[in-house]
């Protein structure tokens, strides 16, 4: 929802002519009802917006995608035939007071297996990676405070931990142990759930590079873990001891992240220089390599993070597009989520993410102060009969 202020009056009949006291419009949010739709629908569309001086609002709409299909003059809710296709489709509204002073906004509405849901504000924490348990307990790193912290879906800051400096990869074994990746200290460190330092694993100190993403094979007991220092893939067992390795300088550039697939068992990693996804068994053969640069579905433009979700689809965050592409395992397109802003579903340098398979996708968005939540419209536990925007 993107909001322009046009102080028309003034501009055209110059300086002190005007009176300063009159505002222009102000946009509180969009209500789109029936609470679920699907591409093709039909929805209802409705601004909640007010004048600060108390006069009437005229309203008047355009669409970029799908019809518009039923507009009052002047009114402030629109009947909208949606696209019959997935994507972030958008709506405009131009809002004019008595005076005729005018504020724009331009509504981008998600349509496919994923809508935006809710963010978790206000939470005092610089959130960078992002570890979410089967009962959706959120972990994240905060490399500015040295810190990890705990929180409960519904935004609850339920428990924070010292780290050593600069904590940026995450991950959470079934028994509870957190695993850091500590960049400052070039090691990977176990943590009881409570924060008492556990053991490092490998050597400890100086084992690895620069540890920026972590991935927990629980079939299987083995770490993946992202040296982006070496551009290697450190493979390690739950008890710490260092199994393989694999990559180097002469494959990758730079890789910045890594996701488990066990049930088809691939190992992905994602490298933000070449732009590209690779597929890798568990024991580090090369399976495929896919994407490319540029801004149509499929490419991307800073590849920050990548997950796999209960379909085996594959999750891949675009911070420079302020996106998430929803991907088969071969690269094909499925749909894409997530925009620039700051508002309800937007993201701004979105870090990493986190899934609840089939349910929920979890993005830091340092940029914004929040963590986004989507939700799978497949099983969506939406209760009422309207989605609101603010």
């Amino acid at each position: 929802m993107r909001i322009t202020a046009l102080v028309v009056g003034c501009l055209l009949a110059g300086a002190g002519t005007c009176s300063a006291a009159n505002q222009p419009p102000k946009i509180e949010g969009f209500v789109v009802t029936p609470a679920v739709w699907s591409a093709g629908d039909e929805v209802q569309v409705r601004c909640r917006a007010t004048d600060p001086e108390g006069t009437d609002l005229t309203f008047s709409w355009t669409a970029a995608d799908g019809t518009i299909l039923e507009a009052e003059p002047g009114a402030d809710r629109i009947r909208w035939a949606l696209p019959g296709e997935s994507g972030n489709f958008m709506v405009k509204v131009q809002i004019a007071d008595r005076s005729g002073k005018m504020t724009n906004a331009e509504f981008l509405l998600p349509v496919g297996p994923i809508a935006a849901h809710a963010a978790l504000g206000g939470i005092g924490f610089a959130p960078a990676r992002i570890a979410v348990t089967a009962d959706e307990t959120l972990w994240v790193t905060d490399p500015i405070g040295n810190r990890v912290a705990q929180f409960s879906k519904g935004s609850l800051k339920l428990a924070e931990f010292p780290t050593g400096p600069q904590p940026v990869g995450l991950a959470v074994l079934d028994n509870g142990t957190v695993v850091v990746g500590e960049d400052g200290l070039d090691r990977i460190a176990l943590y009881s759930p409570d924060g008492t330092f556990i053991d490092t694993l490998g050597s400890g100190i100086g084992e690895i590079g620069r540890p920026t993403a972590i991935a927990v094979d629980n079939q299987s007991g083995r770490i993946y873990a992202i040296d982006s220092e070496s551009a290697r893939v450190r493979v390690f067992t739950t008890n710490g001891d260092p199994a393989t390795s694999w990559g180097g300088h002469s494959l990758f550039e730079y890789p910045v992240d890594v996701a488990v697939n066990p049930n088809a068992g691939e190992v992905y990693v994602a490298d933000q220089q070449k732009l590209e996804i690779f597929a890798f068994s568990p024991s580090g053969t090369l399976l495929r390599r896919f994407g490319t640069a540029g801004y149509a579905p499929g490419q991307f433009g800073r590849i920050q993070a990548l997950e796999v979700d209960g379909q085996g689809q594959i999750l891949v965050l675009d911070s420079y597009q302020n996106h998430i592409q929803l991907l088969t395992p071969t690269g094909d397109h499925i749909t894409t989520f997530g925009y620039f802003g700051n508002w309800r579903g937007s993201l701004a340098n979105p870090i990493d993410l986190g899934v609840i398979p089939s349910e929920r996708v979890y993005v830091t968005s340092p940029g914004t102060q929040t963590i986004q939540s989507y939700r799978y419209w497949t099983s969506s536990r939406l209760s009422g009969d309207a989605w609101t925007f603010e």
